[in-house]
């Protein structure tokens, strides 16, 4: 399918807004990338961690979710021109991905209202968050191979694409097992998870854009 000139100056100027948002971001943005991750990997817990002040921590969330959406969403449009299955217009792609966000923020609110364990989930969100902002930004460099030399980069992109989204996941269920399993009782919060976290929001975004 051949790219729309139009739209490839849309992304072009969308890439460009990002490299300098993130310009202005990277020196915080590394300091807590590399504090975030020694937590993941080695911390049952996940303090909340904000760089030199919190203005520059909630600017740089901003730019973070900002980033993490149009990256995501330009790369998922460009492989979706290449596939047979339906195409999908760019903004609906954007529209799909920020509300299934949405969807799983809410839920996340509204089960640990429910369950009343606030200081479990809110270890949970923050890893929530902090995984899809570094899978985000990763994808950066990979949607912008998909723009502008899709026929030689296809595939290894793709690949690569796939492999990081999985990793993605992978890190998720890792923190989920952290965060949550203290023995055979909490592996209801696991299939809670599952099914109101991963699939409800999923099936609702798909009905929405069907």
């Amino acid at each position: 399918m051949m790219a729309n000139p139009a739209q490839n100056d849309l992304f072009t100027i969308a890439f460009l807004v990002m490299a300098l948002m993130m310009a202005m971001v990277w020196r915080n943005f590394l300091i807590v990338f590399l504090h975030k991750t020694r937590e993941m990997i080695f911390s049952r817990d996940w303090r909340t961690f904000e760089a030199e002040n919190a203005t520059a921590g909630s600017r740089m969330r901003i730019i973070l979710v900002f980033v993490t959406l149009v990256s995501v969403s330009i790369f998922v449009f460009q492989i979706n021109r290449f596939t047979p299955i339906r195409q999908l217009p760019y903004w609906s792609i954007l529209l799909g991905i920020t509300i299934l966000h949405l969807i799983r923020i809410l839920i996340t609110k509204l089960l640990e209202f429910l369950l009343d364990i606030r200081g479990v989930f809110e270890i949970w969100f923050e890893s929530y968050i902090w995984i899809h902002f570094m899978v985000g930004v990763l994808f950066f460099p990979l949607a912008v191979l998909m723009t502008y030399s899709p026929e030689t980069t296809f595939s290894v992109t793709a690949y690569l694409g796939a492999g990081l989204f999985l990793l993605g996941e992978i890190l998720l269920f890792y923190r989920l097992f952290a965060v949550f399993y203290r023995g055979l009782s909490s592996l209801f919060y696991l299939f809670l998870y599952l099914c109101t976290l991963e699939i409800l929001p999923l099936l609702t975004v798909y009905g929405l854009l069907s």
